[in-house]
């Protein structure tokens, strides 16, 4: 049984190669922030951060690009572009 298990393995492997690297660089722009327009399905998938664990681990990657989901009325919405807060420290003395 053994030797079965390893010639198939073998014949997988000679038809399959392992993919590289998880390539997130195309998504972004010089300044590391998403690029605009992108479209779900098309440019990216969403996983869950289980899945991402996995896969990182596994392949490895380039940039990691979180986003969450909002609550959008009744429905769960992904929030590609979150709003960005800049807040600064003020020195009174």
């Amino acid at each position: 049984m053994d030797s079965i298990l390893s010639e198939q393995s073998l014949a997988y492997n000679t038809f399959y190669e392992r993919p590289g690297p998880i390539n997130n660089q195309p998504l972004l722009d010089s300044n590391n922030r998403l690029i605009g327009n992108l479209v779900k399905h098309f440019d990216f998938e969403v996983v869950t951060f289980e899945v991402w664990k996995h896969l990182s681990s596994w392949y490895h990657y380039d940039q990691k690009i979180c986003r969450r989901f909002v609550k959008d009325n009744h429905d769960l919405k992904l929030d590609l572009y979150p709003e960005e807060i800049q807040t600064m420290r003020f020195n009174t003395q």
